[in-house]
């Protein structure tokens, strides 16, 4: 059997076919013939070109990426204090906007009228409050300005003298205390003492009794019931106002001051202000509409602190804490990577599909210009680094199939190459850190 034609057309064949081609001429050509078909030499064009590179130092960096959105740093809801209808708006989507800038309002009648009956209703009580203070001084009580509790002038009374007709009896006798430096020539007069000596076995006098027309010594606290118990300065024990006038008149004035401030509050709550520069992201309404107390009418976000917002699955979440470095990638900008950190880390993941996942917020180093409200972002963060070590490409190193050691093939200065064992320490996205086995300058096979 003639080979020509078959090296003919083996040699034709591109050098990862022609093993296969042999292969299955094999079964139609002699024994013989096989053994000088494989034989066939093949271009030294066609072998496989072997990459070296170098072992250097540097920087071995892990990192683990996700996919977010950009986001203002800040949101703002704002809406009406009060339900009413939307009389002016003065902003559209996408404005921006200063803090103080008026955004939109409501019809204000109804919460005007009610700051208007609020003065008018704390006015009556200041008024009521000071006829009773003025009450409370004709019957000889003073009042507390800051409590408004009133309390009987005890400093007012004093002790009636004695009904000059009442003789004390026999056996009373008044003891004198004497001078106990006297001047000589001169008699001093024994003062009385309001004590009398009683002699043994008399009875003790009763003091005496107030003239019918002199006020009676007040006893007691200022705010104790007839009954004994302790009522608080005319407060009963539940807390409710007892029987003091003034307390319940400076009860009306506090109510009434808490009812107007209110009432001003919703007022001014008819109108929107910006309360920081922004953005206007969302409006709820146009003029005409009526609006609830309370639902947010119109979206403002703080767009000049602009920031990131991922999640990563709880394996990669385990490595994430407050302060690693990131970078950002933009759709938008390709080509350009941005610096940033990771800010916050949220302590409860939620469930997606299958995964459990953790958000982030990636605030930038330096909040580049441009940036749109929700546009894709990519974020890197840095997880583990060491820097000035001796490394090498990922692709040079492999894991024996045998003891599981880690690898590298050398080629030493006579171009011989052969495998060598290697001690490893971080494994980074493009370099191994090499812990000991090589050393800078040497040529290892790079795939």
């Amino acid at each position: 059997m003639k080979l020509g034609p078959i090296r003919a057309l083996v040699s034709r064949l591109p050098a990862s076919r022609r093993l296969v081609a042999v292969a299955a001429g094999a079964a139609l050509i002699p024994a013989g013939a096989v053994a000088y078909a494989v034989a066939v030499p093949t271009s030294t064009d066609d072998a496989v070109p072997v990459t070296m590179t170098q072992v250097d130092r540097g920087t071995v960096t892990v990192a683990i990426a996700a996919t977010g959105s950009v986001a203002p740093a800040e949101d703002r809801q704002l809406g009406f204090a009060v339900t009413g209808t939307v009389t002016r708006l003065d902003v559209r989507l996408g404005q921006d906007v200063a803090a103080g800038d008026v955004l939109a309002a409501i019809d204000d009648s109804n919460a005007a009228a009610a700051v208007e009956q609020a003065e008018e209703a704390l006015t009556a009580a200041q008024q009521g409050f000071a006829e009773a203070q003025a009450d409370a001084r004709t019957d000889g009580t003073d009042t507390d300005v800051s409590t408004g509790c009133t309390t009987t002038a005890l400093a007012s009374w004093t002790a009636p003298d004695p009904d000059p007709t009442t003789s004390p009896t026999p056996e009373a006798t008044r003891s004198a205390t004497p001078d106990p430096s006297p001047t000589v020539g001169t008699t001093t007069p024994p003062a009385p003492s309001l004590t009398a000596s009683v002699p043994a076995g008399s009875p003790t006098p009763a003091p005496p009794a107030p003239p019918a027309n002199s006020p009676a010594a007040p006893t007691g606290d200022p705010g104790d019931r007839a009954d004994g118990s302790d009522s608080g300065c005319g407060r009963a024990a539940d807390g409710r106002s007892g029987g003091d006038p003034v307390l319940r008149a400076r009860q009306q004035v506090t109510a009434a001051q808490l009812r107007l401030a209110a009432a001003e509050d919703d007022l001014a709550g008819t109108v929107i202000s910006a309360p920081i520069d922004g953005k206007v992201l969302g409006v709820s309404g146009t003029v005409g509409s009526t609006v609830r107390a309370g639902d947010t009418f119109i979206e403002l976000g703080a767009v000049a602190q602009m920031q990131v917002t991922a999640s990563f699955p709880e394996a990669d979440a385990a490595r994430l804490s407050v302060g690693q470095p990131a970078v950002v990638t933009l759709a938008t900008r390709p080509g350009e990577e941005f610096p940033a950190h990771l800010g916050q880390v949220d302590p409860v993941g939620s469930v997606d599909g299958q995964l459990v996942r953790y958000g982030v917020i990636v605030d930038f180093d330096d909040v580049p210009a441009g940036l749109l409200v929700g546009q894709s972002a990519g974020v890197r963060v840095v997880v583990d680094e060491v820097t000035d070590v001796v490394r090498v490409p990922v692709t040079a190193v492999s894991r024996s199939s045998v003891g599981g050691e880690d690898i590298v093939v050398v080629r030493d200065g006579s171009g011989v190459e052969q495998q060598r064992v290697v001690t490893v320490g971080v494994r980074g996205d493009q370099y191994v850190e090499v812990i000991d086995g090589l050393a800078v300058g040497d040529e290892v096979v790079d795939g």
